[in-house]
């Protein structure tokens, strides 16, 4: 009634009374304030900083490249949050004279 075990994708499976099992997502812990978990592929959880030139999105735990945060263009909930100013890229459409 209390046996767990993980199945192929990586969800923890609990064997409960009458032969019937319930299966969850398995959740890595959270990682320090500047790193995300990451699940491997064998479904163990391990802390990572993002790449260089990427920064982290606390929220959704996923790393953009730094020119795209507080760029005027959502990425991620956190990037256009607390921003003293944006940096829009603007390009014009050629004009042709008439």
């Amino acid at each position: 009634v209390s046996d767990k075990i993980i199945d192929l994708d990586c969800r923890e499976c609990f064997c409960a009374l009458g032969g019937s099992s319930k299966c969850v997502e398995k959740k890595c812990p959270q990682c320090s304030e500047n790193e995300r978990s990451i699940m491997k592929e064998d479904c163990s959880c391990t802390c990572e900083e993002c790449e260089a030139g990427k920064v982290l999105c606390p929220t959704h735990h996923e790393c953009i490249p730094k020119q795209r945060w507080c760029d005027g263009i959502e990425d991620c909930h956190d990037d256009e949050l607390n921003c003293t100013s944006t940096t829009i890229e603007v390009t014009a459409a050629p004009t042709v004279p008439t």
